[in-house]
């Protein structure tokens, strides 16, 4: 009976969102706010995000808290991300940029096309949304539970979250708006260091794991 419900709610979702042959996905640019919460990692983040898949290019301004063992760790880095480049520019709080490869695609935020769940709801007062959930193989080893809340109308992304026994985070969107406003925040520093550029750094999948192509999750198609 469950299983009947939820293909019944994923089929109003199809009819009502989009053809046969489109995926759902949010705008190829924006700009936005998110907060981040790993409890398992015991790292939690605030950080500024442009996302141009349209360009394939990514910046984040991040300010990261890390209390393991009781300790606080914080820091603020920045990120940029130039994917058709293959190259990550990391930028510490004393403006050091060290530069590093980054051998992955971007891929685009959209909904598993296999979702196994959609569901309405309204936001506040008046924000139509609408919710996706899929499972996932998380390295092979375990299943592990995908969410995703968009608007319903301009497909802007509230929240995404997964979990499982050996996972488990969320990340919330705010202060979304369409468009890049300034281009060239995108631009790396003249004199990062490129030294050890053939070395990967994927540490930017602390704050928004499975997120731009640095895992493999059906989210970013």
């Amino acid at each position: 009976m469950k299983l009947i419900i939820a293909l019944f709610l994923a089929s109003l979702c199809l009819a009502n969102a989009f053809d046969d042959d489109s995926k759902i996905c949010t705008e190829d640019q924006f700009e936005c706010g998110t907060y981040s919460y790993y409890p398992l990692h015991h790292t939690m983040a605030l950080s500024d995000m442009s996302y141009d898949f349209s360009n394939k290019r990514l910046y984040m301004d991040v300010y990261a808290w890390d209390y393991k063992n009781e300790k606080v760790e914080q820091s603020n880095t920045k990120y940029i991300a130039q994917f058709a480049q293959q190259k990550l520019y990391v930028i510490d709080e004393k403006d050091k940029c060290t530069c590093h490869s980054l051998p992955v695609d971007m891929r685009r935020f959209c909904v598993a096309s296999d979702f196994e769940e959609c569901y309405s709801f309204t936001f506040g007062r008046d924000l139509e949304c609408e919710g996706f959930n899929w499972m996932e193989e998380y390295n092979g080893k375990t299943n592990i539970s995908i969410n995703v809340i968009l608007t319903k109308e301009d497909r802007i992304p509230i929240q995404f979250s997964h979990y499982s026994d050996v996972t488990e985070g969320q990340v919330e969107f705010f202060n979304v708006t369409s468009g890049i406003r300034d281009p060239t925040i995108f631009n790396a520093p003249q004199d990062c260091d490129c030294s050890d550029s053939d070395t990967p750094r994927p540490s930017l999948h602390k704050f928004l794991p499975h997120i731009f192509g640095l895992h493999n999750f059906k989210l970013f198609a």
